[in-house]
């Protein structure tokens, strides 16, 4: 108020003001020209536009007095309809759409275990914040506005309709998956390239909003900022009937049941643990840095030539639980039946026999069954020894003695989404600043802990530096996995009584990586890792081969495979403890890897194939098997079932088909995998995946890059 009343006295206060920007700007482009001299284009690039806009009160100013000159004038009258159509234009795009878009995409995974919230009541949420800040707030400064001002207003509503639908839909980068709690598998990073290009963009649209303005018409502006309205209304409707039919097809019953199984001193036991996206190659790194893991794993064989027939889960797993019957070749060339129907029956192949055998059967976590994010556990219904469970999230995803308060999962997300939503509309100059690595902005940390719970809730994790040595916070998909794995022993019910056993599980901890407190390998509230880094960043080059950790992903998925070892590994103690080890068959399998690039050569000479997404981790215990050993044969995830019923069951057969397990297939040079990146299984849905790439791969060597050859791009069958 001081500054403004001293401009008042000064005669003609606008022009100096002009001016004084006009002055600064100059200042902050020498500035940039001359005397910043640090290697960071995003600062630089700031320093730049800010020294732009300080320039623009100078120009409009001298473009007015042009207009003035040759008797142009602004329009003298607002129109508030060209104002509040904007306003509603935004309340649906950050509202509804944006956050509509991600539940839809995968509505099932917004469920939190235990709070049984139904992720529609997040985008009625989001819709009230952004009614609030846009149909409210901003009406409020609006109608408190003089005439001129209001011209100003509806100009700058304009620009931000076009520059947010901009920002949203054209600028918009894919950083890997999206969690459940809104954090991104890759950081969020742009090109200096991609953030000129896209402040060029932003600026050419309010410099054409503010010249053009009195000729468009503001009655049609509004017009057209209404059908743009009513065309995003028409996507929430279709999202939220997408939502409501996902989440209808889950029996929310079944997500409370605590799992148990159990396991005989006296009969045979097999168990099955499919790590989700367990990576093949970190085995003798872990190994080599934990020394004791081999005692721990005593009588394991690791298979390090293990191929997996698909990049990811709905393509790569339905081999692993059903067998050869069940590669992407096979399951096209059966195009009369649906990718559910099949994905059911390799569900049902190893759980059944078992159970036809006279097996006590429990499966736990089946991935998509029923073609469900929450797999539909109704799959096994009428199978009086098979138990089924749903595992992930039941001892929540807290750290410290007692389960997290679910509900502090829900009431995070609903602030998130909003600000997720200002995150998409955003420059992408200051998107990773909003990101504000997955928390954005939250005002409590990432996490909290009191004396009287000893608990540290899970809300997300933030990586401090750029070294990966430091982060805060607990990232929530990670928890409710790890937290499975590590109370392994108290599902475990141990019997004398001389029954067979079998439990098939499927675990994320693997999947959904973060980082953890080394040498332990355990979530913490807040990592340092820096004084372990320091003396033991030598581990990481073993018989003259490194394992690059150049970046976060890669650092963090060694640290969380290692940590799901480490879990395994102690439940292994236990049941030598209670004498149910040696009479038990341990398969430890993933369904595919990731292209993370830790090793030179792992794209192949020939259609840029991911060699690390078709290496599946896979280690075998037999009964009373001793020692630790690598056995360089050629496998395949597909062995899976046979591994687990030989000499256990004779001829064993699909239960659906009637066909034997066989891997007469096997035995060709050239295994045929499928290379595809549509992952979602709601779209990806109907009797025959959507076409990618066929890939022949000669198996002599599949470390080899050079043995992978495309024969086939976007078609159902090569």
């Amino acid at each position: 108020s001081l500054v403004k009343t001293i401009f008042y006295k000064i005669k003609h206060p606008r022009k100096v003001l002009n001016i004084l920007c006009s002055i600064l700007g100059l200042g902050f482009l020498a500035y940039g020209f001359f005397g910043y001299h640090v290697d960071r284009p995003m600062v630089k690039g700031l320093i730049y536009v800010l020294a732009f806009l300080l320039e623009c009160p100078i120009f409009i100013g001298t473009f007015s007095n042009l207009r003035s000159n040759k008797g142009i004038k602004h329009p003298v009258h607002s129109n508030s309809k060209v104002f509040v159509a904007g306003c509603l234009f935004m309340t649906i795009l950050t509202g509804a759409v944006i956050p509509g878009s991600v539940i839809s995409a995968s509505p099932q995974e917004f469920i939190v275990i235990k709070a049984l919230s139904n992720p529609i009541w997040y985008i009625v949420y989001t819709m009230c914040l952004a009614i609030g800040l846009f149909m409210i707030w901003f009406n409020v400064f609006y109608r408190l506005s003089n005439e001129s001002v209001k011209i100003w207003f509806e100009k700058g509503m304009i620009a931000l309709c076009i520059i947010s639908l901009l920002n949203y839909m054209v600028f918009s980068k894919n950083f890997g998956n999206l969690t459940s709690i809104l954090q991104y598998e890759q950081d969020v990073i742009y090109s200096s390239s991609d953030i000129l290009i896209n402040l060029g963009a932003i600026l050419a649209v309010i410099v054409v909003v503010c010249v053009v303005y009195k000729w468009i018409g503001r009655s049609l502006t509004s017009r057209v900022m209404l059908i743009g309205s009513l065309a995003f209304s028409v996507i929430v409707g279709t999202n939220l009937y997408t939502v409501n039919n996902s989440i209808n097809c889950v029996d929310l019953t079944s997500l409370s049941d605590m799992a148990s199984f159990e396991v005989s001193t006296t009969g045979k036991n097999v168990f099955v643990f499919m790590l989700d996206r367990g990576i093949s190659e970190y085995i003798p790194y872990i190994f080599n840095e934990k020394p004791e893991l081999k005692i721990v794993y005593d009588g394991f064989t690791y298979y390090p030539q293990t191929l997996s027939y698909g990049y990811l889960t709905n393509f790569a797993s339905v081999a692993l639980y059903g067998g050869y019957e069940y590669t992407p070749l096979e399951i096209n060339k059966k195009s009369n039946q649906s990718l559910k129907e099949k994905q059911n029956e390799a569900l049902k192949v190893m759980p059944v026999i078992f159970n036809n055998a006279g097996y006590k059967v429990t499966v736990c976590d089946p991935s998509y069954a029923n073609y469900q994010t929450i797999p539909d556990l109704s799959i096994y219904d009428g199978y009086e020894n098979i138990k089924a469970y749903n595992t992930e999230g039941t001892y929540g995803s807290s750290l410290g003695e007692t389960q997290s308060d679910p509900t502090k999962i829900v009431s995070t997300n609903k602030r998130n989404f909003f600000v997720y939503s200002l995150f998409k509309i955003a420059p992408l100059l200051f998107q990773d600043k909003i990101y504000d690595g997955s928390n954005y902005h939250r005002l409590e940390t990432t996490s909290s802990y009191t004396e009287e719970t000893k608990v540290v809730e899970a809300t997300g994790q933030k990586i401090l530096d750029e070294n990966n040595l430091t982060s805060t916070g607990l990232r929530t998909d990670f928890m409710t996995n790890y937290n499975v794995l590590k109370n392994l022993n108290n599902m475990t019910i141990t019997t004398d009584e001389k029954i067979n056993t079998f439990l098939m599980m499927s675990n994320n901890t693997t999947h959904n990586p973060q980082l953890l407190q080394e040498p332990a390998y355990e979530p913490a509230e807040n990592v340092d890792n820096t004084a372990y880094e320091a003396t033991h960043s030598s581990r990481f080059t073993l018989n003259g081969k490194t394992l690059k950790m150049d970046d976060t992903n890669q650092v963090i998925h060694y640290q969380s495979n290692m940590a799901a070892l480490i879990q395994i590994g102690n439940w292994l103690t236990y049941l030598k403890e209670v004498g149910a080890y040696d009479n038990s068959r341990i398969i430890i399998v993933s369904d595919h890897g990731k292209d993370l690039l830790q090793m030179d050569n792992r794209k192949s000479t020939t259609g840029d194939v991911p060699l690390e997404n078709l290496n599946a981790l896979l280690m075998v215990k037999d009964f009373n098997s001793k020692g630790f050993t690598t056995d360089t044969t050629f496998m395949t995830n597909a062995d899976t079932s046979l591994i687990a019923t030989s000499g256990l069951v004779t001829n064993p057969k699909n239960p659906s088909t009637g066909k034997l397990l066989t891997n007469a297939t096997k035995s060709n040079q050239y295994q045929i995998v499928f290379g595809s990146w549509e992952s979602s299984i709601t779209v990806n849905n109907g009797n025959t995946f959507l076409p990618g790439k066929w890939i022949s791969v000669n198996t002599t060597d599949i470390s080899n890059p050079n043995n992978y050859t495309v024969i086939s791009n976007n078609t159902i069958l090569p």
